[in-house]
């Protein structure tokens, strides 16, 4: 068939049209100069450089220290920027820039995918044009806005560059037998790799590229060269992006007893799937729609008899496809994708749910699938691109007697679908729809409040006021933010803001204090009646936690999760002994907390204590002149994996105090030095050291190439 004179849109057809879509695209998004942020993210790249150093180990010291492994796939990304950042390239920029790049990642790689594996039997303007249809439908469908961009995280939008991109380079390097598209895989994973911070997507990433092998295996079955040359590339890929990503993978593996742990109980999870499960049916997975379309989040378009009719199209469309790509030798690669995902995104669904639901009582990793639409629909968008721009190829080809233009068919088809119907991304309004803004600007006096705090004190804690019963805050800036606690973004000291599933031994003790204590509020609450935490006046607490600074905000919607007024707050804390009021930034006031001077971050009741931080999971410290053993005193959340050393040798009498931090007792006198360390960052330093081995090696492998 030929199409030179039936489409006119000459060269933008290919990788110039992608490329002015994801600029159009990401310049519409961020056209008012404001920062994308809220929801389960919070603001990381309001201070990049904070941020790629919260990723880079496995200990948080926000919410008085916990224990975090899943950010470690962000190091590589967020350095590189966070490097950028300090150079003063702006954040605003470098997030812009960052979208734009993921976007046009995805759709390019989608769009040579296609292009590559659609060769045969169809002729190269239907090829090419199939190609751009699908990269256009890959960002532009209703799956990609809800649950890519629409849930704002980050896992989400890298996972939209990198699954393409590293199946791409697979059937490359298998196609043209050429290593070095497998070494640009394993590059493709590294630059992408915050996709991992869901470990979910190590699934969703490797699920094509395994039925790739499997259906390249059986088209070749009769060539024993082909079949072993694909083992052997899908061994290499395999080991090479397994060593590669140790810096991140290697921690994750070691702690995965925990992790798994924190996945919850199969009672709950399966609940939790059951529940899902029921708002992904089949009618709505094959139209690509969820549930926050139908819910007014977009606004009430979507749920009138129209807009419903339109989703339809996409199935509609998509059977036209089956008469041309059923003779095609890719139909199979791609029909076993479509289908193994579907199969997943229907949870406990009809026709098979009874399977899916036997996988998930008895492999653990999988119940972090407990929202399998969410995760493997990404897989479902990839599959389900080539049925749909073939399907609006072939509907053109359908109705040819009655309209003369092919293009015109094609192209109302695609402004219905990736136009009409996905309208909020072409407005900014994809992530909250009409009822929550993600674009947001930090008024100014927040950083003019964080500069004079960590001038004068960088070692101490801030806590934020008025106490949070919950972990999300609704702010009433021009453009206001709504999202978790936003403060360990915001402000360079170690920050407590927010109520979570592990500060709550001390935290419910000061929301008890403050009347606003919410019983059972992200899990069982600890018995905290007889708790060592709990003292006479406010300072004292504050001071087990090292808070010398208290922000009051006056700048929050207070009824968004039951705290109290500000005012009302701030005659409390009038009432406090050692508390007072020193200044006042924009619609925040701060107070200084009057703690004995011998308190700090590590201190002694009985000597004079000295220590320095090397990081989140090192500290030395110089205990002097003590003439009697000690206690010392590490206020950090308690965890067992806290070591003190003293002449490199470990203390073995680590303890709990104030019902919450880390204790010591030293049996030895006079002036002497030691170390506090956090082991399991020795499995970062472990992984890092292979991954550097490995980009070596792959460096050496490119430039012998």
């Amino acid at each position: 068939m030929s199409t030179k004179t039936r489409f006119n849109l000459g060269k933008l057809i290919g990788f110039p049209g992608i490329f002015f879509l994801s600029l159009i695209i990401s310049f519409i998004w961020f056209r008012h100069g404001l920062m994308f942020g809220g929801g389960e993210e919070g603001l990381p790249f309001y201070n990049l450089f904070s941020h790629s150093e919260q990723a880079s180990y496995v200990w948080s010291q926000s919410y008085g220290g916990y224990p975090q492994v899943l950010l470690l796939p962000r190091i590589f990304y967020f350095s590189v920027i966070g490097f950028l950042f300090r150079l003063g390239v702006s954040s605003f920029v470098l997030q812009a820039l960052t979208f734009f790049v993921l976007i046009f990642t995805g759709c390019l790689s989608v769009f040579y995918l296609i292009k590559e594996t659609l060769g045969d039997k169809l002729e190269k303007e239907t090829v090419k044009y199939t190609a751009f249809l699908s990269g256009i439908f890959y960002l532009l469908n209703p799956f990609s806005m809800v649950q890519i961009w629409g849930r704002g995280i980050y896992a989400q939008f890298f996972a939209f560059a990198l699954v393409p991109l590293f199946l791409l380079l697979f059937v490359l390097g298998i196609k043209r037998k050429n290593m070095i598209y497998l070494v640009l895989s394993v590059v493709a994973s590294y630059v992408f790799s915050p996709a991992f911070v869901f470990p979910t997507q190590v699934l969703v990433l490797w699920m094509p590229v395994v039925t790739y092998v499997v259906f390249n295996i059986y088209i070749n079955r009769g060539n024993k060269k082909e079949i072993l040359t694909t083992l052997l590339s899908a061994l290499f890929l395999a080991v090479f992006w397994l060593l590669a990503n140790s810096w991140w993978f290697w921690p994750y593996f070691k702690t995965l007893g925990t992790n798994v742990s924190k996945l919850g109980n199969i009672e709950y999870n399966l609940g939790s799937l059951k529940g899902i499960s029921k708002e992904s049916p089949f009618t709505a997975v094959v139209r690509l729609t969820h549930k926050f379309l139908l819910t007014g989040l977009y606004g009430d378009t979507y749920l009138s008899f129209p807009f419903k009719l339109l989703s339809w199209l996409i199935p509609l469309v998509s059977v036209f496809s089956l008469g041309v790509f059923k003779k095609l030798r890719s139909f199979g690669f791609y029909i076993s994708i479509f289908l193994i995902s579907l199969f997943a995104v229907l949870g406990t669904n009809r026709p098979f749910g009874w399977l899916f639901l036997w996988l998930f009582k008895n492999i653990p990793f999988l119940q972090a699938f407990r929202n399998p639409y969410e995760k493997m629909g990404l897989v479902l968008t990839i599959a389900y691109s080539p049925f749909f721009a073939l399907g609006v190829l072939e509907l053109s080809n359908k109705v040819r007697g009655f309209l003369k233009s092919k293009a015109l068919v094609i192209w109302t088809t695609m402004l219905l679908v990736s136009g009409f119907y996905v309208w909020p991304m072409w407005t900014g309004q994809f992530a909250g729809g009409i009822k929550i803004n993600p674009w947001i600007k930090v008024p100014e006096y927040y950083k003019d409040a964080d500069d004079w705090i960590k001038n004068q004190d960088r070692n101490s804690r801030i806590i934020q006021l008025p106490l949070n019963p919950g972990d999300g805050v609704l702010t009433t800036w021009k453009h206001p933010y709504r999202g978790i606690d936003p403060s360990p973004f915001i402000f360079s000291n170690p920050s407590i803001g927010g109520n979570t599933g592990f500060n709550k031994i001390y935290y419910n003790v000061l929301l008890e204090r403050f009347g606003v204590l919410q019983k059972n509020v992200f899990g069982a609450d600890p018995d905290i009646s007889k708790s060592d935490f709990r003292s006479n006046y406010l300072y004292q607490e504050l001071g087990k936690l090292n808070v010398r600074y208290i922000v009051l905000h006056r700048d929050l919607d207070e009824t968004l999760s039951g705290m109290k007024g500000a005012e009302e707050t701030a005659q409390y804390l009038a009432q406090e002994k050692n508390i007072e009021k020193v200044k006042t930034f924009g619609q925040l006031d701060i107070y200084e907390v009057r703690l004995a001077k011998n308190i700090d971050h590590i201190y002694s009741p009985d000597a004079k204590v000295s220590y320095e931080k090397i990081n989140p999971t090192l500290y030395t410290f110089k205990v002097e002149n003590a003439v009697k053993p000690v206690d010392i005193y590490f206020l950090e959340m308690y965890a067992p994996e806290w070591e003190l050393f003293i002449d490199k040798e470990k203390i073995g009498t680590h303890s709990t105090v104030f019902s919450y931090a880390n204790g010591w007792g030293l049996n030895k006198t006079g002036t002497y030095e030691g170390y506090i360390r956090y082991k399991p960052q020795d499995h970062v330093d472990e992984g890092l050291r292979v991954t550097l081995i490995t980009a070596s090696v792959l460096a050496v492998k490119m430039m012998v190439k």
